[in-house]
């Protein structure tokens, strides 16, 4: 093997002789499932690089692969096709402590209702969506929501049956699977922290100002500074007809990315490309 400095650059360029890679093929071949680019260069005098490079070129190449196929993702294109609830905690005068749920559009990403709460229980959790439905005097396609005790439970998962929603529950420790929901919590946490803890009264009607501010004033980045308003205005709703042909793609995808055991990824990563 002779080095020779590549002109301009006065780097050695390795120039192997055709003897040489005959003898690195050869103990290739002969140590065969041993065959790592160190143990091969040792048998033949050479650096593991070296071998490696050798054993690359003529590796045979693979024919008629077949094309790899685009993952097919379900995007959330038209009004109430997707909405998502969540839960936040919030702090009131004395260190008492009360919950504040949303639900999201996600599409135009407005809140639709919230509620705050001194406890969290499935019927509260059940009376908010209800109320939202019977508000819109419609039902989404999906519903999005994490593991929480107040989603988790029959008054709820019975309710989204009745209206044939389609619950997708995100991962175990795995909040950016609901990330539009998060982001809007901080955004509410945000508005909130300008006061100190107040009364529940106070504290309700602090929520509905943050609320009305962040659907009709606050300019969004995603929207090109448009307010959310104004994307649901302009929106095109999700036709009931289409709910049964939806509700089986996206049980069809979550099987996908769920179910096949040759993919090589946790269920947190699963979940969150198959949506």
């Amino acid at each position: 093997m002779l080095s020779v400095k590549k002109p301009g650059t006065g780097k050695a360029k390795h120039i192997i002789s055709r003897d040489k890679e005959k003898e690195v093929l050869r103990a290739c071949k002969k140590l065969g499932s041993m065959a790592t680019n160190y143990i091969v260069g040792c048998s033949a005098g050479v650096s593991a690089s070296t071998a490696g490079r050798i054993i690359n070129k003529y590796r045979p190449k693979q024919k008629n692969n077949p094309a790899k196929q685009p993952e097919i993702k379900v995007k959330w294109g038209k009004l109430h096709t997707c909405w998502s609830i969540d839960t936040l905690t919030v702090k009131l005068a004395g260190g008492i402590k009360a919950y504040l749920q949303l639900i999201l559009e996600e599409r135009s990403r407005c809140i639709l209702s919230s509620q705050l709460i001194m406890k969290k229980s499935g019927k509260k959790s059940a009376g908010l969506i209800r109320a939202t439905i019977h508000a819109f005097n419609l039902a989404p396609l999906v519903l999005k929501h994490d593991r929480g005790s107040e989603f988790m439970n029959s008054d709820v998962q019975g309710l989204l049956k009745n209206y044939r929603i389609l619950p997708l529950v995100s991962p175990y420790r795995y909040p950016p699977y609901n990330g539009k929901l998060e982001n809007t919590n901080r955004l509410i946490r945000k508005y909130m922290s300008r006061t100190r803890p107040m009364s529940y009264e106070k504290t309700e009607a602090l929520v509905k100002e943050a609320v009305c501010y962040i659907n009709e004033e606050m300019p969004r980045a995603i929207f090109e500074g448009r307010t959310s308003k104004e994307i649901y205005s302009a929106g095109i709703y999700f036709k009931e007809s289409c709910r049964r042909r939806f509700t089986w793609l996206v049980k069809k995808h979550m099987d996908k990315f769920m179910k096949n055991k040759k993919r090589k990824m946790s269920r947190a990563t699963a979940y969150r490309k198959a949506i």
